[in-house]
């Protein structure tokens, strides 16, 4: 049986546009594995691999963070250890957790409404623990702060349910896909 396991990560800038979740939560993962990298960094690096990022009303958009990117951003430090899971089962996110590796989940969090067009709003968290007896798990969110959230809930975000449309097929296409994390597959120092 699983027993309960929480770790603290390394402070790290909150996220500061609308697209950049990836980065900032590699930072954050990054820094707890002792790498001294800083938000803009990550992130300067990511950008260069997006599908796009451009100005809407004054706001900073993009894609997001493809899997496959964020691992191999992760790797350009940890040298292979970064791992990617997809199609994972609860299970297998609370075993790396119990070992005190934080991992980054991707989560629907939202739909955004284009007219007729409905986008999922996915987001990058780094889940740092769990609770069995309470059923809950830990994160960290992009703007720094620290949350819980059932079992159920985060299975629910986790699952993306991406309905058939144009966006959403483009997000397959770049490994977007249920149930999908991150992780560095070596002890924390």
């Amino acid at each position: 049986m699983l027993s309960a396991k929480r770790v603290q990560l390394p402070a790290v800038d909150p996220q500061s546009d609308r697209w950049s979740c990836g980065p900032n939560s590699a930072t954050r993962l990054l820094r707890f594995y002792g790498h001294e990298v800083n938000y803009s960094q990550i992130k300067q690096l990511t950008a260069k691999k997006l599908l796009f990022v451009a100005q809407f009303r004054g706001q900073e958009i993009g894609t997001g963070t493809p899997p496959r990117v964020l691992q191999e951003v992760v790797n350009a430090w940890e040298k292979g250890n970064a791992k990617l899971r997809q199609n994972a089962q609860l299970n297998d996110l609370l075993q790396v957790l119990e070992q005190g590796k934080p991992a980054i989940a991707l989560v629907r969090v939202r739909n955004l409404s284009l007219g007729k067009l409905t986008i999922p709003a996915l987001h990058w968290i780094t889940v740092t623990g769990f609770d069995p007896q309470a059923q809950v798990i830990y994160y960290t969110d992009t703007n720094s702060q620290n949350y819980q959230i059932s079992y159920a809930e985060f299975e629910r975000q986790w699952q993306l349910n991406l309905s058939q449309n144009p966006v959403t097929a483009i997000l397959k296409l770049n490994g977007v896909v249920p149930r999908t994390f991150v992780w560095v597959d070596r002890t924390p120092t």
